[in-house]
């Protein structure tokens, strides 16, 4: 069979493939022929096909249409329905097979009887009567093919002309009428109903009964089913850990404590001896009067032991298949004798279980809330977890550290008097839960054999009861309430500290067989019911009387109920004693016991109907009245519910719906649809409930459920909810694993936990950090840290476009802070950890990398493959493979070594050769493992050989008889190698009862067996075992789900034992020269399926297993073995801020500079290295600093560039400080986008006015920015990557909506964003359209939402239904769509478009939009610009008949006119310039009138009529607003003269002498001219008086059409800005001068240059402007004097005066209506002369004279006299380049100190430096200020200039404060920049960046850095240190930063990219 192609895996959606589903025909692949109809299924919820018709071969749905696919999957899945068994069906597939014959597969039941015809070329199946229900109809193809073929060579053996080919490719597939398809996938793998990806599963909350699958020909035999690459639902990985569980569930112990660490399932046998046993100990008979099915059992509580222990013991066993042979041979077997007895394993238990990092989040309602001890309860496998939730919703940070201080003091108290000694108020405290245990402990309950499926707490929090699934359905109640604190031992740290005893098993409840599917415990603690199958499946429920196990009594199973009706959830009712509910499929029950049994009575569930018909709630009828699958059940809670007359009850389904019923009534009263997916949990609170669904959203609603309250979104389905703190918090567990709580009040969400939702293949610690490592089957890699168990990294799969697979290995790097992982298709990947960067992927093995070692010194990496290789690779050589060794008998084999350099090797004929390593701990020793080589070889046993780390060359080959090795580790002294043999059966187990499993240790030198532990598990195999690197304990994790603890004897232990036993005359043993023995060990329970891995990590064990499950043990011992107490993780109390710390100035050191903060937090380095770095004033920077020494690796963390990084912070900004030297100051505010300058001029409603609320929103770049006109302040609300292209908002303005330009690259579709104006919280993303939006209006009632693609080739026109939140219609238009405008007053959503396609009115009809033309006589097929209606004015007003004295009667009738003639009239504009008047009614054109007519070349661009006042708005492509008032001729007739025209003939309407009475139409004053076209239009809709317009020159302008004035309200730039420059400080605060505090000047293409206020509170409004007809290019402040130096790239320099512009700037703040027709104030030009001949690129100014330095692209440098203009001095040193000048600097910063005491000429000489930059090179000179020549000091040159550079130009800038320091960036540099010595032109330091820089700047005081990037992005980087921080990417997108400043002294921050301006503030 071929291979199936990568992107075919793990599965192709065959429907997806070809588009099925897309509206357009021309993307659809598909051929749809006779009654193929879409619909939406009653039965699974989704969108379905329905193919129906009499004939099949007319009714069919074939894929393709034309050409085949090739799809190489080997199995063919339908999801399918037939519906009717009496109607025809046929289905045809098209298979090819290898020799490219085509082989036609048919199924239905069109055929003969038989089931299976074969005949050449074609197959037919035949099925007769098939299930009604949803069927996954699964053929083999590759078996089908077989069999086709099998046919034609039987029907020409004859002639022996056919040859039987294999299967290679499906070429299409056609069904036929009559079924019902969902859809159709390929797949190499094999899936099973409990297998299903997500994708491939038609509904979750399906019964098992409901669906079903068919396999044909037949089911395949021998074809594993395979995790997928990434698991989508948890369940499919932790199938495997199940069934074992279930597996050895009847082999645990009976007699097991129920501890942690202790065995304690209960087998079915043992429960009915100990039940026979107790019926005989009470009434003195031995007869068992209880039925199986009904059986309850009770299990005394274990108060000492939470462990196994064993003494040193015996073995018999002969263990001769693991023995070593001598050098010469092999040595025959012997019996063994045991150990002498050693001491025991104390103290007992030695561990005890810290933490369990798992969460089985695929069972729903899962997560309980105990509100007496403030825990969470989940499970995680067949563990129990209660976790302290530590009331995080409702207290602060202080306060829950406050709390957990006190509690580990408390239990420091507890440690140190011992338990018998502690004080007892502080034990009460304990025992009480008066004192909080810190957020996060866990305590746990175990003894359940399978995963824990359903929990539930009674008895005010002092019962747990819990059920697991799987055949052995048992229920086991504990005693809730924790103990006493314990310390194990004196002297122990409160870390080895049991913060909380562990529960109690009171009874053990077995009533079902299997299914157990919900339980509940009672409120008072006194009755237990639960519902699952019967041995006969049927389904039960069991009510039990629990009320004495607490006080040491049995519970009594009061009923045993056959329920007929379904039963998914259970809950007693707490409105009525002694009554539960029940609901599950279309039931909703009560019931009671009464005379001993249960009486039930259903609920009528019928919907209830209104006087209108309508369903009562939001749901539709389909959903209240079709199929319910009830899922959870809630009562009102609280006293006051109690007290209300009627009480209710919620009812969740799987549709979405929460169902309100009556319960005294038991009827429903509402239906409400709250999510798209399945409800999997409801609770209800005080007030309000809160809802868990499919949908990942966790939603928070009041009870009338009208609009929810509150929304979490997930990753992943959520399926349990719990109410915290009173209500005050939500906790929700998800399905992939991750558990949250989401504060109420505060609406925060953090995750307290996350896990894997799959087996877990490794656990590796690091060496020096205290973190691990995980890798699971989910496709995820981990990295936790140990101390607070957080989640710091995660990894997964990638988007390199290779088939990874899962990871199986992982590895850290001792050198570096990397990470190496392996994967099961061979594939290697190394990870730098702290930027989460992909450094090396590379593929050595053809099978699944097994194990990944780093030599201690990090410069060797060892991979072992399942292939039977090992591959070295080498770190000098870029990891490549330096030698590959090959281990299965490699001592005896010609090729062992391996093969050269190349990494090629002959692979061994057999793949399942298993390889193994260890590298020892000095760094000297590999010790290689395999399997064993096949024995009709001639082969021996598995050989184990040693080589030398640095050559690689063997040392060592020990041979054994076993049959191969698992893993190999060598001791943490390098002296002793341990290793665990592969489970294997022979003939000399017979005796024995099972496989044999041992340990084995060897003498790391000589090879000789030390000691042997044969069978350390039993009959089950050892799976993982680790050693302690102190020589003392070995941990062993086996398939029996137990984890074991054993003591390490000594050399001289093993000795003097083997000594012994020869003195007692074992000569075998002595000849043998080793013992076998099972030493002093613990045993100890934790997981539910098979420990797959096990660490050491300081005084903890690790574990890791296949339930998914991450096991943390604490050691309670300080004997040998232990180590130091652990270090907190660097990741986690390192901010952003200490990165940035910097040592304070000496004392009396005084400093004003303001600027971004780098002081006032400790430093994050330890004391000793902090003194390495010495002190730096605050105004300058030390160029030692540069010369620090590497920080620490084992306290510091990489350079945080990564955004997935762990707790990344941005940087903070503070203002000026006056002593930076006083007592540390509070932490400032981080940094925040405080103002958006700009906004998209060409977005259609680039301006919205929300009248109601004081707000203008318009758009700039990515986000919509809400300015409120009283206090200018802003809002901004971003969601999209893209600038937006349209906006709108709600006639009411509560509503707004945003549309980008483009798809979004993570949904691949233009979202449509719908806000709340109010909060700012995002409502709706709708996704539908494959472009940019062009258009988006709402609809004058705001129910509904219209949204038009962008673009000259037209698109999609989508109809929004805003309440269910996605679209109700799609249309299509052949051209763009240039207006919109709704029609109001109608019965259905209609609006008219206007465009290239002319005139279309739009309806919506049941199921797609209704499109008319509407043809103007006068303007057929001409093109539309603008079109409008009363709905476009905002709202619809009916204020004209305020103030008449009308009776009720003649008012109503003068609306209905009013709405009427609204409801029918609409303007329009042509591409002529004619505004037409249109009555539209009945769906067509009644009549036009034209309005006006435009000035040739002149169109209209906006429109807005108002009814009220009878006039209408032109705004014009040339900028002008006209006004056109209505009057009519005079009649006789008394009706209006609306009505008569909207009675009027079409022809007499439009005829210019005709009789009727027209409206006619007179201009209204003189217009009002704008700076450019309008682009957007609001006035107000009363009298259009005022309002407010946007133009493309990007002004936004208030409009007083009654004053006839214009007022700019915010101004930006018309097109990309070029250049950002800084004022400085350099006038005194509260002088007059105009070029003081926060001056900034913007450049931008078309010629504009503005200069912006920044000091203060920003200004939308420029406070000067000047255009020019060439582009400004350089800009220069003049300190002190009100004027700028400006270039132009003509080569002019320009002196400006800013005193005239300052004026009129004052002048306007006082009188806001003298600025009426200009965004901003001309300034003066006092002088301006021709300088250069081509464009200037820098001014810099003479700090003491008045000189200016400019530099042009041609290397021209001339000076020039400020006063006189007069040319000083011209120097040309520096042209004759090929490349251009980029930039000059003169380096300034000592000159103005110097200035201030009066010395010149040291400012002089201070700025006697510059340096110029061009695109590769960098060169420091003397500046020529008064001399034609200039004097070179350095240079630099990039090493390298790549192929392709971006477009942006080099950057160099001096670092203020230092004479020497030079910041220089280039493209040639790519993702850096560096620190030059100016005087050497040396790189003192290269800074790493996360991308290009296109721009940076430096700080005023020089400690920091800013970098724009090439994709947006905006980087702080500290000059001095490691640290940087990534501010996000600024608002215009991804688009290059032209241009970014530091301003107001350096508080604020300032970004150009594109057309929009973004500022940080502190």
């Amino acid at each position: 069979m071929a291979e199936a192609q990568e992107w075919q895996h793990p599965f192709v959606n065959v429907f997806k493939l070809c588009g099925v589903e897309q509206q357009d025909q021309q993307k659809r692949d598909a051929e749809i022929s006779g009654k193929v109809a879409a619909r939406m299924d009653d039965a699974i919820h989704k969108r379905v096909l329905r193919i129906t018709g009499a004939i099949p071969a007319v009714n069919y749905l074939k894929l393709p249409k034309s050409r085949g696919f090739a799809l190489h999957g080997r199995f063919c899945y339908l999801q399918v329905r037939f519906e009717q068994p009496s109607a025809l069906f046929s289905i045809h597939l098209e298979a090819v097979n290898a020799d490219g014959n085509t082989c036609r597969i048919s199924i239905g039941n069109i055929f003969k009887a038989e089931n299976i015809k074969k005949k050449a070329g074609c197959i037919q199946f035949t099925l007769k009567d098939p299930p009604s229900c949803w069927m996954l109809l699964s053929v083999d193809l590759a078996a089908a093919v077989a069999a086709t073929a099998a046919a034609g060579t039987s029907s020409s053996s004859s002639s022996g002309s056919m040859q039987a080919s294999p299967y290679s490719h499906l070429k299409g597939m056609q069904l036929c009428s009559t079924l019902t398809v969902r859809s159709a996938f390929t797949s190499d793998i094999r899936f099973g109903l409990q297998t299903l990806p997500r994708e491939m599963v038609p509904c979750h909350s399906l019964e098992p009964s409901q669906l079903a699958q068919l396999w044909l020909p037949a089911e395949p035999v021998g074809v594993p089913e395979p995790p997928l690459n990434k698991p989508i639902r948890a369940k499919l990985p932790r199938s495997a850990g199940r069934q074992n569980a279930a597996a050895h569930s009847d082999a645990q112990a009976a007699t097991a404590a129920d501890q942690p660490g202790a065995t304690s399932a209960l087998p079915l046998k043992a429960a009915l001896a100990a039940a026979a046993a107790a019926a005989a100990t009470a009434d003195g008979t031995h007869t068992l009067d209880v039925e199986l099915s009904a059986l309850t059992l009770t299990s005394e509580p274990s108060a000492a032991s939470t462990c196994r222990t064993s003494a040193s013991r015996s073995s018999r066993r002969s263990s001769s298949s693991h023995l070593p042979a001598k050098r010469s041979g092999k040595t025959d077997a012997t019996s063994l004798t045991a150990l002498p007895a050693v001491p025991l394993l104390q103290p007992e238990p030695y561990m005890s279980m810290h933490r369990v990092n798992g969460f089985t989040g695929e069972y729903a309602r899962s997560v309980l809330y105990c509100a007496e001890t403030d825990e969470l309860v989940y499970p995680a496998g067949a563990v129990v977890v209660a976790m302290a939730a530590g009331n995080s919703s409702s207290s602060s940070s202080s306060t829950q550290e406050a709390a957990g201080a006190a509690a580990v003091h408390a239990a420091a108290a507890v440690s140190a008097a011992g338990s018998s000694g502690c004080s007892v108020a502080v034990q009460q405290q304990l025992q009480e839960g008066s004192m909080k245990r810190p957020q996060g402990s866990q305590r746990f309950f175990v003894g359940h054999s399978a995963f824990v499926c359903c929990l539930a707490l009674g008895g005010q929090g002092q019962l747990l009861a819990t059920g697991q699934e799987g055949k052995a359905a048992l229920i086991r109640v504990w005693d809730f309430r924790p103990g006493q604190q314990q310390a194990t031992e004196k002297g122990s740290t409160v870390d080895d500290t049991t913060m909380s005893s562990n529960g109690t098993c009171l009874a053990v409840l077995c009533a079902h067989a299997s299914c157990l599917a919900a339980l509940d415990v009672s409120a008072d603690g006194r009755a237990l019911v639960a519902a699952g199958c019967d041995s006969q499946g049927r389904q039960v429920i069991a009510l039990w009387d629990i009320s004495g196990i607490r006080q040491g009594g049995r519970a009594q199973l009061l009923v045993s109920h056959v329920s007929h009706h379904n039963v998914r959830v259970l809950r007693f009712c707490p409105f009525e004693p002694d009554t539960f509910l029940s609901a599950g499929r279309d039931s909703v029950r009560t019931y009671r016991l009464k005379g001993g049994s249960l009486r039930g009575l259903s609920v009528r569930l019928e919907p209830p109907v209104n006087k209108k018909g309508q369903i009562v709630g939001t749901a539709t009828a389909a959903v209240a009245s079709g199929p319910k699958i009830f899922t959870d059940l809630g009562c009102e809670a609280g006293s006051a519910a109690l007290q209300l007359p009627t009480q209710h009850v919620f009812a969740a389904t799987a549709a979405g719906a929460v169902f309100q019923i009556d319960y005294a009534r038991r009827c429903v009263v509402a239906v409400y649809q709250l999510h798209v997916g399945a409800i999997n949990a409801l609770t209800i609170g005080e007030g309000f409930a809160a809802t868990a669904s499919d949908d990942a959203s966790l939603r928070l609603w009041p009870l009338d459920f009208s609009a929810y309250l509150l929304e979490a979104q997930h990753e992943a389905p959520v399926t349990s909810v719990a109410l915290t703190a009173g209500g005050l918090g939500l906790a929700a567990g998800c399905e992939d694993g991750l558990l949250g709580l989401l504060g109420v009040a505060s609406r925060r969400y953090a995750a307290l936990m996350r896990s894997h939702c799959g087996p877990v293949a490794c656990v590796v610690p690091h060496h020096k950090r205290p973190e691990y490592c995980t890798a699971s089957a989910d496709g995820s890699v981990r990295i936790w840290d140990i101390t607070s168990h957080q989640q710091l990294y995660e990894f997964g799969g990638g988007s390199s476009g290779r088939t990874c697979g899962a990871p199986t290995a992982a590895a850290y790097n001792p050198r570096a802070y990397q990470l190496a992982v392996g994967y099961s298709s061979g594939l290697l990947r190394l990870f730098d950890v702290a930027t989460t960067t992909l450094l090396l992927e590379q593929q050595q093995h053809k099978g699944a990398v097994t194990q990944l070692l780093f030599a201690p010194d990090g410069s060797r990496l060892l991979s072992c493959g399942a292939d039977g290789k090992l591959v070295a690779c080498d770190a000098s050589r870029q990891w490549s493979a330096v030698k590959v060794l090959l281990p299965a008998n490699i001592a005896s084999s010609s090729n062992s070594t391996g093969s050269s350099s190349t990494g090629q090797a002959q692979v061994p004929d057999k793949d399942t050769h298993h390889v193994c390593a260890a590298v020892s701990a000095d760094g000297r020793l590999v010790a290689v493992g395999g399997s064993a080589a096949a024995a009709e070889a001639g082969a021996g046993g598995a050989t184990i050989s040693v080589f030398a780390a640095s050559s690689l060359g063997a040392v060592l080959s020990i041979e054994t008889t076993a049959q191969g090795f698992t893993r190999l580790e060598f001791s943490g002294d390098s002296q002793d190698l341990w290793a665990s043999t592969v489970e294997a059966s022979t003939q000399d187990d017979s005796s024995s009862g099972g496989p044999s499993c041992s340990v084995l240790r060897f003498c790391a030198n000589s090879g000789s067996l030390l000691q042997v532990l044969p069978n350390p598990h039993g009959a089950a195999a050892v799976t993982a075992f680790a050693l302690d690197p102190c020589g003392a304990l070995l941990a062993t994790g086996g398939a029996d789900h137990l984890v074991k603890l054993w003591a390490i004897s000594s050399r001289q232990e093993v000795a003097a034992a083997a000594a012994q036993e020869a003195q007692q005359g074992r000569q075998e043993q002595q000849a043998a020269g080793h013992v076998s023995v099972l030493p002093a060990y613990q045993s100890f329970t934790g997981h539910s399926g098979a420990v797959t891995g096990a660490a050491f990590l300081g005084n903890q064990l690790l574990t890791v297993g296949q339930d998914g499950n991450v096991a943390v043990w604490n050691m309670h011992s300080s004997s040998k073995g232990i180590r130091s107490k652990r270090k907190q993780h660097p990741d986690l109390n390192v901010t952003m801020r200490s990165w940035l710390e910097r040592p304070t100035a000496a004392a009396g050191s005084n400093s004003s500079t303001a600027g971004f903060a780098t002081a006032g937090v400790q430093q994050a380095r330890p004391p000793s290295h902090a003194s390495a770095r010495p002190a730096v004033a605050a105004g300058g920077m030390m160029l030692q600093e540069l010369h620090a020494a590497q920080s620490d690796p084992e306290v510091l963390p990489s350079p945080l560039f990564s955004a997935q990084g762990p707790y990344q912070q941005h940087l903070s900004l503070r203002g000026p400080s006056s002593n930076t030297a006083a007592a540390a100051p509070a932490v400032p505010a981080p940094v925040r986008c405080s103002w958006l300058l700009g906004l998209n001029a060409s977005a259609h409603g680039s301006l919205l006015w929300l009248r109601q609320r004081g707000l203008v929103a318009h758009p700039a770049g990515t986000v919509l920015v809400l300015t409120d006109l009283a206090s200018h302040s802003q809002r901004h609300l971003q969601h999209h990557s893209l600038p937006i292209s349209a906006a709108a908002a709600s006639s009411d303005g509560c509503l707004l909506a945003t549309a980008p330009a483009g798809p979004e690259p993570a949904s691949g579709c233009a979202e449509v964003c719908v806000w709340d104006a109010a909060t700012g919280t995002l409502r709706h993303v709708l996704r539908q359209h494959a472009c940019g939006v062009g258009l988006l209006a709402f609809s004058p009632d705001g129910c509904w939402l219209a949204s038009v693609s962008a673009g000259g080739n037209g698109g999609l026109l989508v109809l929004w239904d805003l309440q269910a939140g996605e679209a109700a219609a799609v249309g299509k238009t052949q051209k763009a769509v240039c207006s919109f405008a709704w029609m109001p007053w109608q019965p259905l959503p209609t609006f008219l478009t206007c465009g290239g396609d002319g005139l279309l009115l739009w309806s919506l009809a049941p199921s797609f939009l209704e499109q008319r033309q509407l043809t103007v006589p006068d303007a057929a097929g001409a093109a539309f610009t603008a079109v409008c209606s009363a709905a476009s004015s905002g709202c619809l007003p009916h204020s004209s008949m305020a103030g008449q004295s009308l009776d009720p009667a003649q008012q109503e009738a003068q609306q209905e006119a009013q709405q009427e003639e609204e409801a029918g009239t609409a303007f329009a504009a042509d591409e002529c310039g004619t505004v037409w008047q249109l009555a539209v009614g009945g769906g067509s054109l009644l009549g036009c009138v034209a309005v006006a007519q435009l000035p040739a070349g002149e169109v209209a661009t906006q429109l807005q009529w108002s009814q009220p006042s009878a006039a209408l708005a032109v705004a014009t492509s040339s900028g002008r607003l006209l006004r056109y008032n209505q009057t009519t001729t005079s009649s006789s007739s008394s009706s209006a003269p609306w009505q008569q025209w909207w009675a009027a003939d079409r022809v007499s309407c439009v005829a210019a002498g005709g009789q009727q009475q027209l409206p006619q139409w007179q201009s209204s004053g003189e217009p009002l001219v704008f700076d450019g076209p309008v682009t957007s239009l609001q006035l107000e809709p009363q009298q259009l008086s005022e309002g407010v317009a946007a133009t493309a020159a990007a002004t936004c302008w208030y409009v007083d059409a009654s004053q006839q004035q214009l007022a700019p309200l915010l101004a930006g730039h018309g097109s990309s800005i070029t250049g950002l420059v800084d004022a400085g400080l350099d006038a005194a605060p509260g002088s007059d001068d105009p070029a003081g505090t926060g001056l900034v000047a913007s450049m931008c293409e078309e010629g504009w240059l503005a200069l912006w206020r920044m000091g203060g509170q920003q200004q939308a409004l420029p406070l000067a402007d000047f255009r020019s007809e060439h582009v400004v290019t350089a800009v220069a402040f003049l300190p002190g004097h009100g004027s700028c130096m400006v270039g132009y790239a003509d080569g002019r320099l320009a002196l400006l005066d800013l005193a005239p512009a300052a004026a009129a700037a004052d002048t306007a703040d006082e009188e806001p209506g003298s600025s009426q027709h200009s965004a901003g104030n001309l300034g003066a030009i006092r002088w301006s002369v021709a300088r250069h001949a081509s464009p200037v690129v820098s001014l810099a100014l003479h700090p003491c004279q008045p000189l200016v330095m400019a530099a042009s692209r041609d290397g021209l440098v001339s000076v020039t006299n400020l006063e006189s203009s007069r040319l000083v001095a011209c120097c040309q040193d520096l042209t004759g380049t090929i490349t251009p000048l980029h930039m000059l600097a003169v380096n300034t910063s000592a000159a103005p100190a110097a200035a201030a005491h009066g010395n010149s000429s040291a400012g002089a000489a201070a700025s006697n430096m510059a340096a110029a930059a061009w695109l590769d090179r960098v060169l420091v000179f003397s500046a020529p200020w008064q001399a034609s020549s200039a004097a070179v000091l350095s240079s630099y040159q990039c090493p390298e200039v790549p192929a392709s550079l971006p477009t942006s130009r080099t950057s160099v800038a001096f670092i203020p404060g230092s004479a020497k320091l030079l910041l220089f960036s280039s493209p040639c540099l790519q993702a850096a920049a560096l620190l030059l010595d100016a005087t050497t032109g040396q790189p003192l330091r290269e800074l790493q960046l996360p991308g290009c820089p296109s721009s940076s700047t430096v700080s005023p005081c020089g400690q920091l850095l800013a970098f724009g990037l090439h994709d947006g992005r905006v980087v702080l980087v500290d000059a001095a240190g490691d640290a940087s921080s990534e501010l996000g990417a600024c608002a215009a997108g991804r688009v290059p930063v032209a241009a970014i400043a530091f301003a107001a002294g350096g508080k604020r921050l300032l970004a150009a990219a594109g057309s929009i301006v973004t500022v940080w503030d502190a």
